[in-house]
């Protein structure tokens, strides 16, 4: 299962990714503003192809083990695997931990370059070709779904490269985000994540240097809150951006949601997103019970950083309808 560029059995096959085209719908949000809820949910509709944990470790080999036959027993000894690691979920959401499981595109990214995990100029080419194993080695009828809220920030370029691409954004409450992506960071630096270790490079290099590790986690708490003010940062940068931009997308072409929306009407929501899409989901696909309550008390810290941030956010809050946390 090694995804870092040691090995490339997929090279053989290549040339029989020629003419194989996909249909790409992007989701777009912020990281923990309710991307991976949507990605899962949309995924489970079984209208639409996606990276799965599955294609991401094992993205060198997708083509070879399509078309050895290997396919199976790669995901059994992917499932085996979270089940020596002891992994049920991926620890810092309720994803399960299994071959099926969607993930980010940027995972498949990072693995193959060890480098940034977004579609750049230099990254474009690596990524089609990627997107298209994923097409070729699942249904060709289906659109592409992808997720990676890395490219937020560049949905503009996205529509410059794929034309024809969809978009669905997803907004929560900016301090609701800072608070998960907190949650999630201090999770990462206190305990090693089996699951990000595996799909991970950077992360797993870490924790082979426990230097490199304990320095990363002083430098999230007080005094510093280095990331804190760096998620805090980008957020802001990332707002702005989707404030200056999303006009400019043909409104045909992206549909826009709240995460709080999501969480209190499910089936509506998700029938208003497959119905923008043209999916037709099976009809007996309920929601309700795929959403686990959410935590609304938020800690005083990310309180005090959002009002910080108050006025470089307004124009957000009220454009979203969403009034200051309590």
């Amino acid at each position: 299962m090694n995804g870092n560029g040691a090995e490339q059995p997929d090279a053989q096959y290549l040339p029989r990714l020629a003419g194989v085209t996909f249909a790409p719908i992007f989701i777009m949000g912020l990281h923990r503003s309710g991307t991976t809820l949507l990605h899962r949910l949309l995924a489970e509709t079984g209208c639409f192809n996606y990276f799965s944990a599955y294609d991401v470790v094992n993205v060198q080999r997708l083509l070879s083990d399509h078309f050895t036959g290997a396919r199976e027993a790669g995901k059994q000894a992917l499932r085996d695997e979270f089940k020596r690691l002891g992994l049920t979920t991926r620890i810092i959401d309720e994803t399960p931990a299994a071959p099926e499981s969607p993930l980010e595109y940027g995972f498949a990214l990072m693995r193959q370059t060890n480098g940034r995990p977004r579609i750049t100029e230099a990254t474009l080419d690596l990524f089609k070709q990627t997107a298209r194993k994923i097409q070729l080695t699942g249904d060709p009828t289906r659109p592409l779904l992808l997720k990676n809220p890395w490219d937020e920030i560049y949905f503009l370029e996205i529509k410059r490269w794929f034309p024809e691409a969809k978009f669905i954004f997803i907004h929560r409450h900016p301090a609701a985000t800072l608070n998960s992506q907190m949650r999630a960071m201090r999770s990462l630096f206190e305990k090693k994540n089996e699951f990000a270790a595996m799909i991970t490079p950077w992360y797993r290099q870490m924790w082979t240097n426990p230097l490199r590790r304990i320095v990363g986690q002083k430098l999230g708490e007080p005094p510093f809150r280095l990331w804190e003010k760096l998620m805090a940062w980008q957020s802001v940068r990332m707002i702005r951006y989707y404030l200056a931009h999303f006009k400019e997308l043909p409104p045909a072409d992206c549909i826009s949601l709240r995460y709080e929306d999501l969480c209190q009407e499910p089936d509506a929501i998700m029938m208003r997103i497959t119905d923008f899409l043209g999916a037709t989901p099976p009809p007996q696909i309920t929601y309700r019970d795929k959403i686990a309550p959410r935590e609304s008390k938020l800690p005083a810290d990310i309180i005090a950083r959002f009002q910080s941030l108050r006025k470089k956010l307004d124009p957000y809050l009220k454009e979203q309808g969403y009034s200051d946390p309590v």
